[in-house]
């Protein structure tokens, strides 16, 4: 019986914490990045450790705009900040529109080839596909590699006041 009661305190102390464990944490206490802070989106897969959070910049504009602070935004642009495990990324990505999805910049992994990231959203179900686009530097599609999930809204009860650092 003692082994029993042992086997199961080492399981539990050896979970990890889900994604959504980690935003709760970090919703909870007021820290998400209060620029991206509109939809949460987390991977299908429940194991994934990763979560991003998102906001549209016509949003911000329109808020801007009721407190009288409004700064010209060239385009919409979709303000996207990723966290892992709980932790930021360092300072927020601006998608900006492609047809029916967002594009963030093109980086260059080495002499041959780029990558960005293409994220498209199911406005009706509030699925999503993110997806690295590896590119030639003639920016030839190659490959993607994508990962699917669901969005949905951030609550406002807690007032966010986290941002970029």
């Amino acid at each position: 019986m003692e082994y029993i009661v042992l086997i199961l305190l080492v399981l539990a102390q050896t979970t990890q914490p889900t994604a959504r464990e980690y935003f709760d944490e970090i919703y909870d206490t007021g820290r998400l990045d209060r620029f991206a802070a509109g939809e949460v989106c987390f991977d299908e897969d429940p194991a994934h450790e990763d979560f991003f959070i998102f906001e549209q910049s016509k949003y911000l504009r329109q808020y801007m705009a009721m407190r009288g602070t409004f700064q010209n935004l060239p385009k919409d642009l979709l303000v996207v900040r990723g966290y892992h495990k709980g932790i930021a990324s360092n300072g927020e990505d601006f998608y900006v529109e492609d047809g029916n999805s967002w594009i963030s910049d093109v980086y260059e992994l080495d002499e041959e080839n780029s990558m960005r990231i293409r994220l498209t959203i199911d406005w009706q179900t509030h699925h999503y596909k993110r997806a690295v686009e590896l590119l030639d530097h003639e920016m030839h599609f190659q490959r993607e590699i994508s990962r699917l999930g669901h969005c949905e809204d951030v609550s406002t009860e807690v007032p966010q006041t986290g941002g970029p650092d």
